[in-house]
């Protein structure tokens, strides 16, 4: 089920939008007036647990019908990656253009292969799964031996790092949350900020 999810038939559908379902949307939102979010006929995946920094934004498309305009506040989490923006309540404008209901394609042999090109039929794919399965539990059940095998290590180690090792570590990790904000920022004032 979870590979038949990857390739959805998407069906437009013509009721207020319920979870699960890919809406099309225009979206405005700005934060302490100014703009935050524009855009235009951008595509979203209706789900109520998923993991986003827009915790809300799910339970307020719901219930809405094509055509419809709504606005609502969004309070941003504390740990949002842009600093300033963090624990800002992010005011939205959506206007849903287009609901489409996503219904899973049958398990057939010819989606097998779509799915995974190496198999001939449902009964080779399941085989592959189940083998990808074994093959992920054996390591899984291998890295946690070694762990806890490193850990019982640690635990009875006493170690001393030489300082030049230390200072490059450091160095190094702040050479990596300078380009991380590099990354982030929209200006030269925003990074130097």
């Amino acid at each position: 089920d979870n590979l038949r999810s990857v390739v959805p038939n998407l069906d437009k559908v013509d009721r207020p939008v319920k979870a699960e379902d890919m809406v099309t949307i225009d979206l405005e939102g700005r934060v302490d007036g100014k703009p935050f979010i524009n855009e235009k006929a951008t595509q979203y995946n209706v789900q109520l647990q998923a993991e986003s920094n827009l915790k809300g934004m799910a339970e307020n498309l719901i219930g809405m019908t094509a055509g419809e305009e709504k606005s609502f506040d969004i309070k941003l989490p504390d740990d949002f990656p842009t600093p300033e923006m963090a624990g800002k309540e992010v005011s939205f404008k959506a206007k849903l253009l287009e609901v489409k209901e996503k219904e899973l394609p049958p398990l057939t042999d010819e989606l097998a292969k779509k799915l995974s090109p190496d198999v001939e039929d449902v009964k080779g794919l399941k085989k592959k799964i189940k083998a990808h399965l074994e093959k992920k539990g054996n390591e899984q059940s291998v890295a946690q031996h070694e762990t806890s095998l490193l850990d019982e290590l640690v635990e009875k180690s006493d170690i001393e790092y030489p300082p030049q090792f230390l200072d490059s570590e450091i160095d190094g990790m702040i050479e990596r949350q300078v380009r991380y904000w590099q990354m982030l920022s929209r200006s030269k004032e925003e990074f130097e900020q």
